[in-house]
């Protein structure tokens, strides 16, 4: 190829990424609203992360579209009573597109009247925070404009946390750790609470090789964590894997094979960060993770996908009692 052809080729590529980026930006305001469907018990819960599609500009990375295409409705034969989304819905938070895209490919989750707990991630931060901000709580109604919620689900006590730090004030910051501490300590009080989980996007914990552990998740979030007696388990997304962690007594799990372009892990024990319990490889499966509850106990199940066989198997399970961890 000649150096002429090659600049038409590339001509040619800049003006549809350029296509591409404006239709992504549309301010068309055509959007589906998500409902919150209460159950009289919630014995099943999904546990997902990172459903974003990979950029028209990252070309070079994996592109898993028929993969996202195909998760909402894996999960909902599951028949789940709730799912949790654990940021980064899609790629750019400004983009009516992307949304809607989202919304074609959650269909199933909303014909099945399965409510979708969401948090925010850094993607729901891209572009105009102000038309971000509008796409997520008009789909989400029930968030009632909030960025960090509590839910009761049955015995079980969600706390959903925005871990944007650097998106925050100062005195959101300072409102949201005193929110959380209140809500700890009257979900560890309550009688009715078994189980507090909390749900963040941030890892505080992560052995991945292209985003860092968070240190401000570690300052603000784990230590009222770590106090309770009733915290069972850490959820946070943003590292395109799976990491199953125990530290201090905790789980921590990181969740993020929604269908971003995944990321390679340190696997090596003598130069990763943390002791990762899940012997995978550097490039973990894409999964969905599953609660199941019962009034002594909650059952965790990592479901990761085969790409070859086009079939989803347990990969990572461990048991959590009232009072301490069963492996």
């Amino acid at each position: 190829m000649n150096f002429e052809n090659f600049q038409k080729i590339y001509k040619i590529a800049i003006f549809f990424l350029c296509v591409v980026f404006v239709i992504s930006c549309s301010s068309y305001k055509e959007y589906k609203i998500f409902e919150e469907y209460k159950q009289d018990a919630y014995n099943s819960i999904t546990i997902l992360g990172d459903t974003q599609r990979t950029s028209g500009w990252e070309f070079w990375r994996e592109n898993n579209d028929e993969y996202r295409k195909s998760l909402f409705p894996a999960v909902v034969k599951e028949k789940p009573d709730a799912i949790v989304i654990l940021g980064d819905l899609v790629f750019r938070g400004s983009s009516q597109w992307h949304w809607q895209e989202f919304e074609q490919n959650t269909q199933e989750a909303r014909t099945n009247k399965i409510t979708i707990y969401p948090l925010l991630g850094n993607h729901q931060y891209y572009g105009n925070n102000q038309e971000a901000f509008e796409n997520y709580f008009q789909r989400f109604p029930y968030l009632k404009n909030s960025r960090w919620y509590d839910r009761k689900l049955s015995s079980c006590a969600f706390l959903f946390l925005d871990s944007n730090f650097g998106e925050l004030s100062e005195e959101e910051i300072f409102l949201q750790n005193l929110w959380y501490l209140k809500k700890l300590k009257e979900y560890e009080n309550s009688p009715e609470v078994k189980h507090i989980f909390v749900c963040c996007h941030h890892p505080a914990l992560t052995n991945s090789t292209v985003i860092s552990p968070s240190q401000e998740v570690k300052q603000h979030f784990l230590p009222a964590f770590l106090s309770m007696n009733k915290t069972r388990i850490f959820f946070s997304g943003h590292c395109h894997a799976y990491e199953h962690f125990f530290y201090e007594g905790k789980h921590f799990i990181v969740s993020g094979g929604g269908g971003g372009p995944r990321h390679t892990l340190n696997t090596n024990p003598s130069t990763r960060k943390y002791q990762d319990l899940f012997s995978g490889s550097e490039i973990r499966s894409l999964h969905y993770c599953k609660l199941l509850l019962d009034k002594s106990q909650l059952h965790f199940t990592m479901m990761g996908f085969d790409p070859d066989k086009k079939i989803w198997d347990r990969q990572d399970s461990f048991v959590v009692a009232l009072n301490q961890e069963l492996e």
